[in-house]
């Protein structure tokens, strides 16, 4: 027996804020992770006034675009995926590259641009990715005036936050017994490492007790002469010098946790940027009380404050970037003066930079305070509360989508068609209609398909649909045989006959779908045998606002029965993430299963034939699947098809 005791929870009247960002450990993908994890903890505790959802960006050629899966992201923020809701704010934290197409995928009712800048003005290319925002966050008073000068709507300072992690020993296998200059930069041209390290050279030779801890990408960015090899880049700097002191360098991914370690252990972080939006590597320094030295124009001097002793001169020089869309000709940045970080290293190195250390040691506890997840999440949520104010409220009684639970002026709802394929199954018919009945939703009709039948099973619920009809709910019976018959003493689940059994239960829902849909504006998949469900429950699914969702389908041992719903090539079920409210899914079942009849329209139908085998989400285990062939097909491919259709499906696991 199959039971839907558990579902997807109602949606409410409160607005929701949807936050796009990458999950990536590249520098604004992390500052993002720290606001959407701050607002998440504002929502656990329940002092926000407006739901939190996030949405997975990836890196494109031109900036951040919506990702097609985010398996490999943290749980925390996969438990953030919701649906889309035609009322909801949404905030791209990203370059903003790719910021209309992503807001012409999710029409937000408000948008919020949240990004930085590195020099003194907006590049001119910004100017119409940005055009459709109706305010900015930006993290400095710095990158405030360029915004305000380049766009004519409001722009809001958001610091970034101080990482949240506790710290843990970094990967480099340093010794305890020397001291340590950290670098910690992508190896992009703006942000100069070579002079950095270079600096260091300068300053020591292999006979200090001192080691440069260069954390680096693995790529380069508009870096010149065409070398792209970043340890041969490094090794052209050091071997310049007759007797260069040590440099450690790894370019591996590294946790949050494991580069907080390299930032708290060193003597003092290094830079020679030649411009700087905000600094992440430093600012994570600076907080734990770590001494920088780093040139001093940019972003960072905004929390090291202008008189910080560990700020180079430096001397403004004309950009030389190979992306001149970004750093466009006239414009300028900083040239660090070499000979004053030199002086810097060995003071700090040798205890004699007593006044840097002390700022350092002092600034690091106003850091902590001034840019907690507390202090700035809660500066969040109000401009949040405030964007999601200026957008329509929507009832719960209706206008969850514009084509669900609806409400016309003469208190009419759109209708949702019950489509249920049976086979044998005469004896489900009365208890089949029982349910139905109970069913709260006054805008309801039934098809059923009786397929390859031998027990009189069409004509059980013809007679029993009297009832339905009785009770004001148009109900049909249709029938179509595919000549197919599970052999006698085989249980039909039995691994050696899924496909061919699974392929005509494919072709039976999709007849099934054209005679039966109609002009409904949402199809509620209903398996015969489902013997207990909610009298609400189509109610409650249409609440969630998604294009396919599905409520947690348990047996009789209070388990997930319906293990057709699944993520990841089938590791995880519904019952793996009890507790974190929806959860994208990759596959789904079909016990029971709300579409929006227009995604049916558009091409969403139950595969007779093994679909989406590049993908990674598909089974490729054939002992687990029961045979050789890879692809998914029926309500599996189903979940496939969607994928390449752009459409989520939203499972409940609570």
């Amino acid at each position: 027996t199959k039971a839907m005791r558990t579902f997807a929870r109602l949606a409410n009247v409160r607005g929701q804020v949807r936050y796009a960002c990458e999950w990536s450990p590249t520098g604004i993908g992390v500052a993002a992770q720290r606001c959407v994890r701050s607002l998440a903890a504002q929502q656990a505790d329940g002092s926000m006034g407006f739901d939190l959802a996030w949405e997975p960006l990836v890196a494109t050629s031109r900036g951040r675009t919506r990702a097609d899966q985010s398996a490999d992201a943290a749980n925390w923020l996969r438990a953030l995926r919701r649906p889309r809701r035609d009322d909801e704010v949404l905030v791209q934290h990203s370059v903003p590259g790719e910021w209309k197409a992503v807001a012409s995928s999710l029409r937000p009712a408000r948008q919020i641009g949240h990004s930085v800048w590195e020099l003194d003005d907006v590049p001119s290319v910004w100017h119409d990715f940005m055009s459709g925002v109706d305010e900015f966050w930006v993290p400095t008073e710095w990158n405030r005036e360029s915004f305000e000068r380049a766009f004519r709507r409001p722009v809001h300072v958001v610091p970034h936050i101080i990482s949240q992690v506790e710290p843990e020993p970094d990967p480099m296998g340093i010794p305890d017994d020397v001291a340590v200059v950290s670098l910690v930069s992508a190896w992009d041209w703006r942000k100069r490492p070579d002079r950095a390290i270079e600096a260091f050279c300068h300053a020591f030779t292999a006979a200090d007790s001192v080691v440069l801890a260069v954390k680096t990408t693995q790529w380069s960015v508009g870096w010149p002469g065409g070398i792209s090899d970043i340890p041969e880049l490094i090794h052209r700097i050091t071997e310049r010098f007759p007797d260069p002191p040590v440099v450690y360098y790894d370019t591996s991914h590294w946790t949050d946790a494991q580069m907080l370690g390299l930032a708290a252990r060193p003597a003092c972080t290094l830079s020679l940027t030649a411009s700087e939006g905000w600094g992440l590597g430093t600012f994570d320094a600076a907080a734990l009380g770590v001494s920088a030295i780093i040139t001093g124009y940019g972003g960072q001097a905004e929390y090291l404050r202008a008189d910080y002793p560990g700020l180079v001169p430096y001397r403004r020089v004309k950009t030389t970037h190979s992306d001149r869309d970004l750093f466009e000709r006239r414009t300028e940045w900083a040239y660090a003066d070499m000979d004053v970080a030199v002086d810097m290293l060995r003071s700090v190195v040798s205890g004699s930079a007593s006044e840097l250390t002390r700022r350092a040691a002092s600034l690091g506890p106003e850091l902590q305070s001034r840019y907690s997840p507390q202090i700035v999440g809660k500066q969040m949520a109000a401009l949040l509360s405030d964007a999601v104010g200026t957008t329509s409220p929507r009832s719960i009684a209706g206008n969850v989508r514009s084509t669900s639970l609806a409400s016309a002026t003469d208190g009419s709802s759109s209708e949702v068609v019950v489509l249920t394929p049976v086979k044998n199954a005469a004896h489900h018919a009365a208890g089949f209609v029982d349910r139905v009945l109970s069913l709260t939703y006054p805008a309801l009709r039934v098809a059923i398909l009786v397929s390859d039948s031998n027990d009189g099973t069409a004509d059980a619920f013809r007679s029993e649909f009297s009832r339905l009809r009785d009770g004001g709910i148009k109900a049909e019976v249709f029938e179509r045989d595919f000549g197919y018959a599970i052999a006698d003493g085989t249980p039909r689940w039995d691994p050696s006959i899924q496909l061919e059994r699974r392929l005509v239960l494919a072709r039976s829902r999709n007849h099934l779908l054209s005679r039966g849909l109609q002009d409904a504006a949402w199809a509620l998949w209903i398996d015969v045998d489902v013997v207990e469900f909610p009298v609400d429950v189509a109610e409650r699914l249409l609440a969630v606002g998604g294009d396919v969702v599905q409520p947690h389908c348990r047996g009789s041992s209070c388990t997930t029965f319906d293990l057709n719903a699944w993520t990841d090539s089938e590791r995880f079920h519904l019952d793996d993430y009890v507790g974190r409210g929806l959860v994208e899914l990759h596959a789904v079942g079909g016990t029971m299963l709300l579409v929006g009849a227009d995604r049916h329209r558009d091409g969403l139908t139950w595969p007779a034939y093994l679909y989406g085998a590049p993908y990674d989400r598909v089974r490729t285990d054939a002992a687990s699947i029961g045979r050789d062939e890879i692809g998914e097909v029926e309500t599996e491919g189903s979940g496939m098809l969607a994928y390449d259709m752009g459409i989520t499906c939203w499972g409940s696991p609570s």
